[in-house]
């Protein structure tokens, strides 16, 4: 499709979020309604028309073979499938041979789904192990270390699950997006009607996402000028408010504030003192009268 402003062919990658992608199997996640909200506004700015591409090989942000190539929408921009991902990510060192990377789009934290209501595990499993493999961040490299040991415990399938507690389970736990580990909370919920996988308390750490394009692009000095005005003019927060999660009711911590603060419905036995008191005072009542009327009736002869 044709962009008539710069003449170039715009071919964007979608990954694994609806409604980005319209595929019955994938679930609806914050941050993909963030993205499109995002790539609508700069496709209307900028005067292009894109098409949705997603990775045929596997539905996430891909990982590196032992030949060099990349699998998922890395792999299609080292191909040069696409001209652009919009998939926001965490910029990784591993990626840079083949990729380039866009100017910052949004500042998230990162969290870590666990089963509820449990916020202890003995090991990590995570959909997103090289971009964990190659950070400086302490919390990610001993995430890295412990996934380097037990490579088969890698969840590939994350954002294909329709409820996100049928792989988060027992001792396991999966390294997210805050605002997206969120959405797989609720559609878990909505799913069990009740709660069944948690945010861990007390792990976030902020991270840059970026879009990302094919390495040595020439669409990358004009998107990353257009996302600047964007974060200037406050688009970028709106977008966020927009597809943000209006409240986690699987929180352990407002799990634990709503069990102090619930209103326990009164039972005939929470007002049995009351009654017998007055039951009590009706008998009390009754002898004194009784007495009364016993000293009237002598008096009176």
């Amino acid at each position: 499709m044709l962009n008539k402003a710069s003449d170039f062919l715009c071919w964007l990658v979608a990954l694994f979020l609806s409604p980005l992608v319209k595929d019955k199997e994938l679930t609806t996640v914050s941050m993909g309604i963030f993205e499109e909200i995002i790539l609508n506004i700069l496709a209307d700015k900028m005067k292009f028309t894109y098409e949705i591409i997603p990775p045929s090989d596997i539905l996430t942000l891909g990982y590196l073979q032992p030949n060099g190539s990349w699998t998922g929408t890395t792999g299609q921009l080292q191909r040069k499938e696409v001209d652009m991902c919009v998939t926001t990510s965490a910029p990784a060192s591993s990626k840079t041979p083949v990729q380039d990377i866009s100017y910052p789009v949004v500042y998230v934290d990162s969290a870590i789904v666990i089963p509820f209501p449990k916020e202890e595990t003995k090991w990590i499993v995570t959909s997103t192990f090289k971009n964990k493999e190659a950070s400086t961040n302490p919390t990610l490299k001993k995430i890295a270390d412990n996934m380097r040991k037990h490579p088969e415990r890698r969840i590939l399938n994350a954002f294909t699950v329709d409820d996100i507690s049928t792989i988060v389970k027992e001792e396991a736990a999966l390294v997210l997006v805050k605002s997206t580990a969120e959405s797989f909370i609720e559609n878990s919920y909505k799913i069990n009607k009740e709660c069944r996988v948690t945010l861990a308390e007390k792990t976030f750490f902020s991270r840059p996402q970026t879009f990302s394009y094919p390495k040595h692009s020439p669409i990358v000095k004009t998107v990353d000028y257009n996302l600047l005005l964007l974060q200037q003019a406050g688009l970028i927060q709106y977008a966020e408010k927009r597809s943000a999660v209006p409240y986690n009711r699987c929180s352990v911590s407002e799990a634990k504030k709503i069990a102090a603060n619930k209103v326990v419905p009164l039972k005939l036995k929470d007002v049995a003192g009351a009654f017998s008191i007055l039951i009590l005072g009706f008998i009390l009542s009754f002898i004194l009268l009784f007495i009364e009327c016993i000293f009237k009736k002598m008096s009176t002869k």
